[in-house]
Order: structure tokens, then C-alpha cells, then sequence
């Protein structure tokens, strides 16, 4: 286990690791990095218009199905997941629509 916090090279960009997230694995050993919206954005080299995957915190004033809709109005061809959403979806994608499963 490297000290932190540890400087590192993402696609040749300059970030600082600030901890590790034990506990949490994925398929084929593939790293996640959690980072800000503009630092993925710079590390992989997308647009600002470009994105896989933006993880939302909703503060505890507001209501998650609120801001679920809300999002899915102002953005209908994007996926607008709560946490158990996107953890069946994922479970099914891995589970049966990748064969993997089955390995497993």
C-alpha cells in the first residue's frame, strides 16, 4: 500500500491521490478513480459535453425523487439512476448480459 496522499500520472496529467477506498473491488481488477467533473474531463481527454458516469450528492434539504425527476425532465436521453438503480442495473449487466455471471 503506497503512503498517501501519493502524486500520480493519469494520461499524462499531473493528480494527487488523496486516499483509498478499501473494501471496494472491481470486475478484472480495473482501478476506479473518483475525482471532480473537471478532472475526469481533463484525465480522459472528453469535452465538457462528454461523460460515462456523473455521481450526484443531493443534500439532505432536498428530496432524491425530486431531484431524480426533475433531472430526468430537463434531460431525457440521459439515464437519471438513484443508488439502488444503478447497482441492479450494474449487477445485471455483469451478471447475465456479459456471460460473466455464469463464470461466477
Amino acid at each position: 500500500m503506497t503512503a498517501m496522499p501519493a502524486e500520480v500520472e493519469v494520461n499524462r496529467h499531473r493528480a494527487i491521490i488523496e486516499r483509498q477506498i478499501t473494501g471496494y473491488g472491481a470486475f478484472l481488477g480495473v482501478p476506479f478513480l473518483f475525482t471532480s467533473y473537471r478532472n475526469a474531463t481533463r484525465y480522459m481527454g472528453f469535452g465538457p459535453e462528454e461523460a460515462m458516469y456523473i455521481l450526484l450528492r443531493v443534500d439532505k434539504a432536498y428530496s432524491i425523487s425530486d431531484v431524480q425527476e426533475n433531472l430526468k425532465q430537463r434531460l431525457p436521453e440521459v439515464d437519471v439512476l438513484t443508488r439502488e438503480e444503478f447497482g441492479r442495473k450494474s449487477r445485471t449487466y455483469w451478471t447475465i448480459k456479459t456471460g460473466a455471471g455464469v463464470q461466477f
